[in-house]
């Protein structure tokens, strides 16, 4: 690892891991073919189109997402270091073969079943009970490939609406909150850990993160973190997501091989982001200080509630004025229900102070009675 550091992908996040490695003055570059890529609106970022053009002018590549084909990419295995490795990324990508070593680790998860036929997950609901989780172990995201049933017809039409891809049937797990934890760890199996989030869903889209969580101990969510990216010899910076049970209890939902939603805050909340810690993992150099370097911050995902191409600068504008607060906007081309157009994070002297500053956001952002 060192020297130039690039990214397949070229979205809002690659544009956030180019900003932090121009901060850094760590040459980067970004491997995507989009004529309006967000990461172009960082001047020293070095954009090509062609996969193979990036890998060679790069000693370490990130990935943006985990839906790549692996298997181009392992004719450069010896010349490019990859974060993840390709073998820890192919056996992340899989949520039934998470789950598989999860189970064999001792993790507290709920139960789950593959689902590959309707008979299956007939059976799936027999054994489990309703409401069931229905996901497709591979390709979801925002909710996308995901579905909470409650009775056994929903649940074969919600396999079909999804086209019947390879999925697992798991347990509803009844929590009080849902907590992230972001963590790092380098070549050396040296780790950090960001403050515990708590993440505030609707319709499954993420829409709220608050840093720190008010909810949960972050030590049984840093030991599960450990075992699992250890197992895995993770190296890079990880998203984990988790329920926080009425009983205190932790159980872990999901597992994100890359820089994490729930870790946007980061940028203000924290010494380091988690943008600048995978850039500093990628170039080799040290680890970077997570703590908290405010006493509250909230971020709002700017999520569209409508199909269209406005800029919404009237919104921004009005976000950007707030106090304590700052706007991240991803330039995407075309606005979608549920689509996350930007961000914006607030830092206050309280969560409670933050989350109404929060609430402000919302309030500029959203048509009235969204």
């Amino acid at each position: 690892m060192g020297g130039r550091v690039g990214v397949l992908g070229g979205g809002h996040r690659a544009w956030m891991l180019a900003i932090a490695a121009e901060e850094l003055g760590v040459p980067f570059w970004a491997g995507t073919d989009e004529a309006q890529a967000a990461v172009k609106q960082v001047a020293s970022a070095r954009v090509v189109a062609a996969m193979d053009t990036l890998l060679a002018q790069v000693g370490a590549c990130l990935f943006e997402n985990e839906w790549v084909d692996i298997t181009p990419l392992q004719a450069w295995v010896d010349r490019v270091t990859f974060l993840p490795s390709l073998a820890t990324l192919g056996a992340m990508v899989d949520k039934y073969h998470q789950r598989q070593t999860m189970q064999a680790l001792g993790l507290p998860i709920p139960a789950f079943r593959a689902v590959n036929t309707g008979a299956e997950l007939a059976q799936a609901g027999r054994d489990l009970g309703y409401p069931l989780v229905l996901k497709a172990r591979r390709y979801g995201y925002d909710g996308k490939g995901t579905a909470i049933v409650p009775d056994a017809t929903a649940a074969q039409n919600a396999w079909q609406e999804m086209g019947t891809p390879p999925a697992i049937a798991e347990a509803y797990v009844p929590y009080q909150a849902e907590l992230a934890l972001i963590a790092a760890r380098n070549a050396a199996g040296e780790f950090r850990f960001y403050p515990l989030a708590h993440t505030q869903q609707q319709d499954q889209v993420c829409r709220r993160i608050v840093l720190p969580s008010p909810y949960g101990d972050p030590a049984p969510a840093q030991a599960i973190a450990t075992t699992l990216l250890n197992h895995w010899q993770f190296v890079g910076v990880c998203g984990l997501e988790f329920f926080w049970e009425a009983n205190g209890r932790l159980s872990l939902n999901e597992v994100a091989p890359r820089v994490h939603n729930s870790g946007h805050g980061t940028i203000e909340a924290c010494v380091t982001s988690q943008f600048a810690q995978a850039i500093r993992i990628a170039a080799g150099l040290p680890l970077g200080d997570t703590a908290l370097r405010v006493p509250a911050a909230v971020t709002v995902n700017l999520l569209g509630w409508e199909t269209g191409t406005a800029h919404y600068q009237a919104q921004r504008e009005a976000i950007a004025a707030l106090p304590g607060t700052t706007l991240h906007w991803y330039g995407k081309p075309e606005a979608r229900p549920g689509r996350k157009l930007g961000h914006a994070t607030v830092v206050a002297e309280t969560v409670a102070q933050a989350q109404a500053l929060g609430d402000r956001i919302e309030s500029c952002w959203y048509p009235p009675n969204s």
